[in-house]
C-alpha cells in the first residue's frame, strides 16, 4: 500500500482535529486497529487537547494512503514552556501508542519518527506505557529504530472477573464480612454505579481530596491541587458517554470511596482511586473493589486492568503481563549517553538491593537526617545529631475548667483540604509528604485533626486524640502510658509568619470543646516541646499545669533517656498502672 506522512502543528493541528470528517476517519481507524486503547479515541484526545492547549501545542503526524484516506496516526503534543515533545494525553492517557491500519503496524510508526527527526533532530519521545498487543519490532533487536531507543519491561497485573463468584466468596470471609458489617453499624452502605454526571457532581470535590491526600503522603504528588485543568478535564470525561465506567460506595448517602476506570472494549481500566482516610478501619477500598469485581462480571466484563506498578495492586492481581516505557531519540549519540548513564544508576541500584535499601527511602531517610540535624536551639549540622539534650514538657488540666470559655471557631475539623495547605517553610519543619504521611497515619487511626488555612496556606494545625493507652514522644524516644479519661491535645503546627498566642488558643479552646463531648473524658493533656515557649505560654495562662518532663540526651550516638515528675504532681499513669 502507498502511503504519504505529514505533520501537523499548532492550529493548523487544531482545525484538523475540529473538523468533524477528520474525527470521523479517526474513529473507524480507532476500530480497525488492532492495538488502539480507549486513550487514543477521538472523544478522549479532544477532550485532553481542549483542556490543555494553553499548557501543549498539539502536533499530530498522519499517514494517507493513496486515495487520501486515514492509515495511520501518531498524536503528540509540544509542550509550550519547554519545547519538550510529549504523547497526547499525558500521564492522564495510561497506555500511549500509536495508530495504523494492521498491514502498516510497522511502516506507519518508522516514516512517522523520520518525519519527525527531521523537526526534531535533538529531541526524544517517550510512550509510558505501552501495552504488550502493540506491534513493537521495530525497537527490539534487529529493528529499525533499535540503536535509538529503548524498551523497558513494567509488570501489569491484572484481575480477571470470570463470573463474578470469586469476589462474591471473598466478601463472605470472616474478615471481609466483619469489615463490612462493622460499616453497616455506622449507618447505610450502598454500591452505586454511576450512569449520569450529575450524580457524582455533589461529591467529586471529596472524591478529589481523597485521592490527593493519599498521593501526597504516598508519592508525594498532589494531582488535582497542582493541576488547575485536572478536574474540568474528568469532569468533560464523565459527560462522555461509554467512556468511563464510575462507581462510589456511600455511608447514609455520602461518598466514601470511588472507583473511576476507563472503558476499553472488554476491559476495565483503573484511572483514579479514592477513599476516604477516617474509613480506613474498615477497609473501604478493598470491600469497594470486591464490590465492584462482582458488578463488572456481571455487565460482561472480562478483566480489570489494574494497570503498571506495584503496591496495592499485587494484592489483587490474580496474573500479570508487562506494559512497557519506550523512549526514542531521534540522535544515537543522545541515545548512547542516555543508556551509559543508565547502566551507572543501575550498579548503583543493585548495591542498595543488595544492602537491602530501597533507593526512595535512602533520600527520604537522608533529607530526614539533614532536617534533623539543623534545628534551631542546637549546635549547627552534624554536631546537633551528635551532641544535644531534648525535653519534652506535658501539661495538664480538668476539661470541666474550660466549659464556659466562648469558641471563637478558627479551627476547621477533619479538613483534608486544609492539611493539605501545608507547606514546608524550612529545614527545621517536616517536608509535605511527611506531613501528609503522619496526617494519614493519625486519622486512619481515628485522631482528629484542627486546620485553619489563610490564602491557601495552612498557618495553625494541631490534634486531638481520646481513648487512647499510649502516647509516644518521637521528640525524645519515650512512650508515655495515658490515665484513664484522658484525652491528649498535641503536635501543634504554626506557621513561622503566624505564631501568635491568639491563633494558638483559638486552635485549643475549640479541640477543647470538641474533648468535652469525648464520652469519659474528664482531663485533658499536651505534650510540648522544651524549647517552644509560645505554647507553653499559651496553654499555661489557659490553666494548664505543668506536671512532667521526658528528656532525652543523645552523645556520639549514644541516647540516654529518663523522666522527670514535677515536685508536688502526683504521677497519674504510675497510679493506674500499679491500681491495674
Amino acid at each position: 500500500m502507498q502511503f504519504k506522512v505529514e505533520i501537523r502543528r499548532g492550529e493548523d493541528a487544531r482545525e484538523l482535529f475540529e473538523a468533524v470528517g477528520f474525527r470521523g476517519q479517526l474513529q473507524e481507524l480507532h476500530e480497525q486497529c488492532p492495538w488502539s486503547t480507549v486513550f487514543q479515541s477521538p472523544p478522549f484526545l479532544h477532550a485532553w487537547f481542549r483542556h490543555y492547549n494553553t499548557i501543549y501545542e498539539p502536533l499530530i503526524v498522519i499517514g494517507h494512503d493513496g486515495e487520501g484516506n486515514l492509515a495511520g496516526i501518531l498524536p503528540l503534543a509540544v509542550e509550550r514552556e519547554s519545547g519538550r515533545l510529549v504523547f497526547a494525553g499525558t500521564h492522564h492517557a495510561e497506555y500511549q501508542v500509536w495508530l495504523a491500519l494492521p498491514e502498516l503496524r510497522t511502516i506507519f510508526i518508522e516514516a512517522a519518527l523520520e518525519g519527525l527527526r527531521e523537526a526534531f533532530p535533538r529531541g526524544k519521545l517517550q510512550l509510558m506505557y505501552v501495552r504488550p498487543d502493540a506491534p513493537l519490532e521495530s525497537f527490539r533487536a534487529g529493528g529499525e529504530w533499535h540503536g535509538f531507543s529503548e524498551l523497558h519491561a513494567i509488570p501489569r497485573g491484572l484481575m480477571a472477573l470470570g463470573d463474578g463468584s470469586a469476589f462474591r466468596e471473598s466478601m463472605k470471609k470472616r474478615h471481609n464480612a466483619t469489615q463490612l458489617g462493622g460499616l453497616k453499624k455506622l449507618g447505610t452502605v450502598r454500591f452505586e454505579h454511576v450512569e449520569r454526571p450529575e450524580e457524582l457532581a455533589a461529591d467529586f470535590d471529596d472524591i478529589i481530596a481523597f485521592n490527593d491526600f493519599r498521593k501526597g503522603a504516598t508519592y508525594n504528588k498532589l494531582p488535582f491541587r497542582s493541576d488547575p485543568n485536572k478536574k474540568p478535564f474528568h469532569l468533560s470525561l464523565l459527560n462522555i458517554p461509554r467512556l468511563l465506567h464510575v462507581s462510589v460506595m456511600r455511608l447514609d448517602g455520602k461518598a466514601i470511596s470511588a472507583y473511576i476506570a476507563a472503558i476499553d472494549r472488554d476491559q476495565a481500566i483503573a484511572i483514579l482511586l479514592a477513599h476516604s482516610p477516617f474509613m480506613a478501619k474498615y477497609s473501604v477500598g478493598r470491600l469497594h473493589l470486591l464490590s465492584l469485581g462482582m458488578h463488572l462480571a456481571e455487565k460482561g466484563y472480562r478483566e480489570f486492568d489494574l494497570t503498571p506498578g506495584g503496591g496495592y495492586k499485587n494484592q489483587y492481581a490474580t496474573h500479570y503481563d508487562d506494559a512497557f516505557v519506550l523512549t526514542i531519540f531521534f540522535s544515537r549519540a543522545a541515545c548512547l549517553s542516555h543508556k551509559a548513564r543508565m547502566r551507572v544508576s543501575g550498579i548503583g541500584r543493585k548495591v542498595l538491593c543488595c544492602l537491602s535499601l530501597e533507593p526512595e527511602r535512602v533520600r527520604e531517610t537522608l533529607g530526614g537526617a539533614i532536617r534533623n540535624a539543623i534545628r534551631p536551639g542546637t549546635l549547627a549540622g552534624a554536631g546537633a545529631a551528635l551532641f544535644e539534650t531534648r525535653e519534652l514538657k506535658l501539661y495538664a488540666a480538668d476539661l470541666g475548667d474550660f466549659l464556659n470559655l466562648e469558641n471563637p471557631h478558627m479551627m476547621h475539623r477533619d479538613d483534608l483540604n486544609g492539611l493539605m495547605a501545608f507547606q514546608a517553610t524550612d529545614a527545621c519543619h517536616p517536608s509535605v509528604q511527611e506531613f501528609l504521611s503522619g496526617a494519614q497515619m493519625r486519622l486512619e487511626a481515628g485522631h482528629r485533626a484542627y486546620t485553619s488555612v489563610v490564602d491557601g496556606v495552612l498557618v495553625c494545625s494541631g490534634w486531638l486524640a481520646g481513648q487512647l493507652k499510649t502516647l509516644k514522644f518521637g521528640e525524645v524516644g519515650q512512650e508515655w502510658r495515658i490515665p484513664e479519661g484522658a484525652v491528649a491535645l498535641y503536635s501543634f503546627y504554626l506557621h513561622p509568619d503566624n505564631r501568635t498566642e491568639d491563633r494558638l488558643r483559638g486552635a485549643l479552646v475549640r479541640m477543647l470543646h470538641d474533648a468535652s463531648a469525648i464520652k469519659g473524658a474528664k482531663r485533658a493533656y499536651v505534650p510540648v516541646p522544651g524549647d517552644d515557649k509560645l505554647i507553653s505560654r499559651t496553654i499555661e495562662r489557659l490553666g494548664f499545669r505543668h506536671e512532667a518532663s521526658f528528656f532525652q540526651r543523645r552523645t556520639l550516638g549514644r541516647a540516654v533517656r529518663w523522666k522527670r515528675q514535677v515536685e508536688g504532681v502526683p504521677d497519674r499513669a504510675s497510679e493506674r498502672s500499679s491500681a491495674s
